[in-house]
């Protein structure tokens, strides 16, 4: 434990290093495995306080105010996550504390994937991982659709928030189609949901009921005038329904300049 502890002293002055070259001084993972004697947890324990004291000091510096600054910041959070991961892969913070670091405050979103890759397959009931993993596909790699399956994983998870399966569902819907949202969230009722979870997820599937019916008579619509509706007040004038659809909330439908029909006021993504 003396040993582990000197070798972690030695790597002290990394934690002010402006340079790889100091930077790669710091022992790695192997030696501080080999030299532990059984306290893993202990010198894992040792190295998450060296982070938050070095991450501590930039918070306090008025010039950085926790943002990592060059190359040798991000590898030594990157080195240090991972050193503690490895010897206590139970302990649940390093992974969430890196992934948001470096994402909000290194501005490198695809370093913190690994850490939320691993984290999804060491805590797998852990709805959040697999929503932040969404979300930076979404946010920051403009990648909806793989948002969209994350969002979804995450929905299925225990204790998720009913917010997550629905966002994970509209954006199925954007990407491909009303029919794979509906399929999709049918799923999902097939699972024990909690109460609220499912009254919402039944309350979307509702509404995406009554978008695809409207969808399918549009299409009608243009086969029959050779033009697309403009507007639902076309498709009531032209006898299809005896008034504009509404949705559970009791919201008119209405049809988009695009063409896309959605929820009058409906925030869009």
């Amino acid at each position: 434990m003396a040993c582990a502890m000197s070798l972690i002293a030695w790597s002290e002055p990394a934690l002010r290093a402006r340079n790889i070259e100091k930077l790669q001084g710091s022992p790695p993972p192997p030696i501080l495995e080999y030299v532990t004697f059984g306290h893993k947890r202990g010198i894992s324990a040792a190295l998450w306080l060296q982070l938050l004291t070095w991450y501590g000091g930039k918070i306090m510096t008025q010039e950085t105010k926790g943002q990592l600054v060059g190359s040798a910041d991000i590898l030594y959070l990157q080195r240090q996550a991972r050193m503690i991961i490895r010897m206590d892969p139970d302990f649940s913070d390093p992974y969430s504390f890196a992934a948001l670091v470096l994402i909000w405050y290194a501005g490198a979103p695809h370093a913190a994937l690994p850490f939320l890759e691993a984290a999804m397959v060491q805590f797998p009931e852990v709805w959040e991982y697999p929503f932040y993993y969404g979300f930076i596909h979404y946010r920051f790699l403009e990648d909806p659709r793989v948002a969209a399956q994350f969002f979804l994983r995450a929905g299925r998870l225990p204790r998720a928030p009913a917010f997550v399966p629905l966002l994970g569902a509209k954006l199925l819907r954007q990407e491909d189609s009303t029919a794979d949202a509906l399929e999709t969230l049918r799923e999902l009722l097939a699972l024990q949901l909690p109460d609220k979870v499912r009254q919402e997820v039944e309350k979307e599937i509702v509404t995406l009921e009554a978008i695809q019916a409207v969808e399918r008579v549009a299409a009608l619509y243009a086969e029959r005038f050779g033009k697309r509706p403009g507007e639902m007040d076309d498709l009531v004038r032209a006898g299809f329904f005896s008034a504009v659809p509404v949705d559970p909330s009791g919201n008119p439908l209405v049809i988009e300049a695009d063409g896309r029909v959605t929820v009058a006021g409906r925030v869009k993504h």
